[in-house]
């Protein structure tokens, strides 16, 4: 039995390892304590990219796929995680609670796979809808077969990697099958979930015009996604990786330029799927905006965009504060250098 330990805010960035030692293997998809318990790599509280408005994402360990690009080898196993309870974290997010209804945000389990570790989301993700919030996961879909509908039930949305559209490069991507995946997309086709599809644009490995083809293809007569997000590929986690003494294949990988991210966008868009393009920052190296991108597409994403400034307007006023607090009491006294600071703050 692992001992119980702090939930961590953190970043999906940060390298933790071996924290439980004692943790069953994640291919022992069994969840203890009807998921009262579970294993976390960490948590952020502002996120604005994984699901609508603001969020808290919460990183889970365990996954069964070994994607060899991913950036956060350190959530595959579930003894590199934080042994704590359901409560721990339903308690921490019921602290966040006015600033995520605020500026229209929820909940993603992200990981790791959500699905590993399946009664403890569940636990999470139920506690969060009756907060009244937005529910999400990241999933590779690979464990979809596990979801019920008790599971889905708790879901408002679902962020689907879809890592390739040709079983071959799949394997050779994640070293499991594409089936899963597929079928776990057409079973929430069904069902009408929202979806939001996203694609890692790996050079060399799934840029092949064919590969995107396959995806787009797929995904274009699902009425229930609402777009394809294009993630190029980058070495955020390549660190992780030889820390973790792991052979990592992408070490001299480019990014994704702008011709080819442009071109994979040109292929979804012409299969009838709305796509954007959606880098590591505001603005990638190839000199083009993700926003840009966001603005071509309808109304749905229009929306999202609504609330996306309106979290940006909340983050500037909580500096304005913030900074007036840390002013020195003289400095009150003075309304030209307060004036000033308030422009520079805003």
């Amino acid at each position: 039995m692992s001992q119980l330990g702090t939930l961590e805010a953190g970043s999906r960035h940060d390298l933790r390892v071996d924290i439980s030692p004692d943790a069953p293997d994640e291919s022992d998809l069994r969840d203890e304590g009807e998921g009262a318990f579970g294993y976390v790599h960490s948590y952020e509280t502002s996120s604005r990219y994984d699901g609508p408005g603001l969020r808290i994402v919460l990183f889970v360990s365990g996954c069964l796929l070994r994607c060899s690009y991913c950036h956060n080898p350190d959530t595959w196993h579930l003894k590199d995680g934080t042994y704590v309870s359901a409560q721990q974290v339903i308690d921490r997010l019921g602290t966040f609670l006015p600033a995520l209804r605020l500026l229209d945000g929820g909940l993603t389990i992200s990981g790791g796979e959500p699905m590993v570790q399946l009664a403890f989301t569940r636990r999470i993700l139920a506690a969060a809808k009756e907060m009244g919030l937005h529910t999400a996961i990241e999933t590779s879909g690979f464990l979809g077969d596990r979801a019920d509908e008790r599971y889905l039930s708790c879901l408002d949305l679902v962020l689907l990697d879809i890592k390739s559209g040709d079983p071959e490069t799949y394997r050779k991507a994640t070293g499991r099958d594409l089936a899963p995946t597929l079928r776990f997309a057409e079973r929430l086709a069904a069902l009408g979930k929202p979806v939001w599809v996203r694609f890692t644009l790996v050079p060399g490995l799934t840029d092949d015009p064919a590969n995107v083809e396959k995806i787009a293809r797929f995904v274009a007569p699902m009425r229930n996604v609402e777009w394809v997000e294009v993630q190029p590929f980058h070495q955020l986690g390549a660190f992780k990786w030889k820390a973790m003494e792991l052979e990592y294949r992408h070490a001299n990988t480019p990014r994704p330029g702008p011709e080819l991210v442009n071109r994979v966008l040109d292929q979804f868009r012409a299969a009838g799927c709305r796509a954007l393009h959606r880098g590591t920052g505001r603005r990638d190296r190839g000199g083009f905006s993700a926003l840009g991108y966001v603005r071509e597409i309808a109304p749905a994403r229009d929306a999202f965009e609504r609330r996306r400034h309106r979290a940006d307007a909340g983050f500037r006023w909580a500096a304005v504060r913030l900074q007036v607090r840390q002013w020195p009491p003289e400095e009150y006294a003075s309304g030209t250098a307060h004036r000033h600071r308030l422009r520079r703050a805003c």
